[in-house]
């Protein structure tokens, strides 16, 4: 009897000591990718390599309205941007690393200096290359505006203006909801319904 009793006791000790191990454990990673300051938001941002934000994308000009499904996906290098169709499926994607420029239209591709040229013909608007993932993500360059707790609602870089609104949160890495771009005569605004981080997105935070 006192056997069983030391066994149930010695049990009971090991099972709470997993429980405030994994406890611990969960606080842990609860506290380091928690939501600290969007200046340490910004920072993180700017590391990020790998993750993926889908949402809507619009694009108005005089005369002219269209709408579309987007993938964005952050490579090594660079990006993939996808343009899909209202049943999933890719009507334009371009493929951009620190090198190359590659551009898929149906069954035709395009690389290089020729499909920088391409890319407003396929998606509609002119933002360089290297402007559209910092733009995407929340962290133009150029004079920018903040608000009273030190987040970026707009901007201005170069000859596009920029403005942001709401907001969605993965991992304690915010990204807004909503961004508008305007550029000459035409606005392009997109609204995201997911952003997740993929493969080794916490290493490279």
């Amino acid at each position: 009897m006192l056997r069983k009793c030391r066994y149930k006791i010695f049990f009971t000790a090991v099972i709470w000591a997993l429980l405030n191990l994994s406890g611990c454990s969960d606080n842990q990673y609860i506290e380091k990718h928690a939501f600290i300051s969007w200046q340490d938001n910004y920072s993180r941002l700017n590391n990020l390599t790998f993750f993926k934000n889908s949402g809507r994308l619009g694009i108005f000009t005089q005369g002219r309205r269209d709408g579309a499904a987007y993938d964005f996906e952050g490579l090594s290098g660079g990006y993939l941007l996808v343009i899909k169709s209202p049943l999933g499926n890719a009507l334009a994607s371009a493929t951009v690393t620190e090198n190359t420029l590659a551009l898929n239209i149906g069954d035709k591709s395009y690389r290089d200096d020729y499909a920088a040229l391409m890319f407003e013909q396929a998606f509609g608007f002119a933002i360089p290359v290297d402007k559209l993932k910092p733009i995407l993500l929340g962290i133009p360059q150029g004079k920018r505006v903040f608000d009273h707790e030190g987040r970026i609602i707009k901007a201005q870089w170069d000859d596009y203006s920029i403005s942001y609104s709401g907001m969605i949160q993965t991992d304690g890495l915010r990204i807004p909801k909503a961004v508008t771009v305007n550029h000459g005569d035409y606005t392009i605004k997109t609204s995201v319904s997911s952003f997740v981080l993929k493969g080794n997105a916490h290493e490279n935070q």
